[in-house]
């Protein structure tokens, strides 16, 4: 699953009702929690960064209980043991607006690893997090999610349909890329319906492609099935090009003898001169182009990079094109084509949804303002 991405940071006037402040003698004024005092100067690690700042920039320092503190005392306690404690701290970090994005995504996702049951609560924080930064197509993909994993819990079915609109308007600009995209294939202009067939892969029922092009499992396949009838422009699907430095020829004048293929030896005083076959080139004259050494007068093409396409190894389906396209139109107004409508296929319910990235690396407990590995905590 691709990594989610959330928002940075909840706004800094929200994350600490009474943390330290540090005031610089230019103005700057930061909040968060002072980690470090001494005489290189003072380290603050507030919710977007930690920051190191000379004593002689520093105009005065306001000590106060952070909010970070406490959530600093929050992680310590974390035992992968105790699932619900994660969650419990992520939704905590969402209601008070403190911590920020790899925190909050770990916690949820840390739940939702160790214990899957989680996944309708981890999904429903993290939906929460990007509802609270006016992110409603992310909050909806997360809201969708959790109806998913716990589509009897009422606060998901509630949250989804508040947010349900967002994710209709991303869906609907995603089938219109797509509908456009098969437009240019069914058209004829390959070379354009490449790019844009990559933007819409991800576009809803693009796995449908199979129901109307069996030759095709994916969009995917589609796009590689037409790259094989795009020639390059370049090189013409050959692969290689012909060398500008030595003009095709594979071969450069000698330069140790001018390209004679000898050198002219002027003996003593007498004015005598005796040639002698260049031991460079060995009369020839010419050497080998440096530039083409691999493929003799020819170069690898820069545009394809030298890899040539697969042959089509199916027949070019304009009717298919036209039926999927027919079909995207058709959900694309709220009717089902009529070839789904016996058992069309439904949102898997119970399905259990986080990001793998922040589990993998196996650092679930915290210590000391790092996460680690069990191994390393103790």
């Amino acid at each position: 699953m691709k990594k989610l991405m959330l928002a940075a940071v909840f706004a800094a006037a929200g994350l600490t009702a009474a943390a330290d402040k540090l005031f610089l003698k230019d103005g700057r004024t930061y909040e968060g929690k002072i980690v470090e005092e001494g005489d290189a100067g003072v380290k603050i690690k507030t919710s977007k960064a930690t920051l190191t700042f000379p004593k002689d920039q520093i105009d005065k320092i306001e000590r106060g209980t952070s909010m970070m503190e406490t959530l600093e005392g929050k992680l310590e306690e974390l035992s992968p043991e105790a699932p619900e404690t994660y969650v419990a701290t992520a939704e905590w970090c969402v209601k008070e607006k403190v911590g920020d994005e790899p925190t909050v995504e770990r916690l949820a996702n840390i739940a939702m690893a160790l214990d899957p049951s989680f996944c309708g609560r981890g999904n429903t924080v993290l939906g929460d997090f990007a509802a609270a930064r006016g992110d409603r197509v992310q909050a909806a993909e997360f809201y969708f999610r959790a109806f998913l994993a716990d589509w009897k819990n009422p606060v998901a079915k509630r949250k989804l349909q508040e947010y349900k609109d967002a994710l209709e308007e991303r869906n609907a600009r995603q089938m219109d890329k797509l509908r456009d995209a098969l437009t240019l294939a069914i058209d004829n202009k390959l070379a354009e319906a490449i790019p844009a067939l990559s933007a819409a892969r991800g576009a809803p029922f693009a796995n449908l492609i199979s129901t109307y092009m069996p030759s095709y499992r994916s969009v995917d396949a589609l796009i590689e099935d037409i790259k094989a009838r795009v020639p390059c422009k370049t090189c013409n699907n050959k692969g290689t090009i012909k060398c500008f430095q030595c003009d095709g020829t594979g071969s450069l004048k000698c330069t140790a003898c001018g390209g004679k293929g000898y050198k002219e030896i002027r003996l003593g005083g007498t004015g005598e001169v005796r040639k002698e076959i260049c031991p460079v080139c060995n009369k020839s004259g010419k050497v080998r182009c440096p530039r083409c050494k691999e493929i003799k007068g020819a170069t690898k093409c820069s545009t394809c990079k030298g890899i040539i396409p697969a042959k089509p190894t199916v027949t070019w389906d304009r009717n298919g094109l036209v039926n999927f396209r027919g079909a995207i139109e058709q959900r694309m107004s709220g009717v089902l084509p009529i070839e789904e409508q016996v058992g069309p296929k439904l949102p898997r319910l119970g399905s259990q949804n986080y990001d793998a990235s922040f589990v993998d690396d196996g650092r679930v407990v915290y210590s000391k303002g790092r996460w680690l590995t069990q191994s390393e905590k103790k």
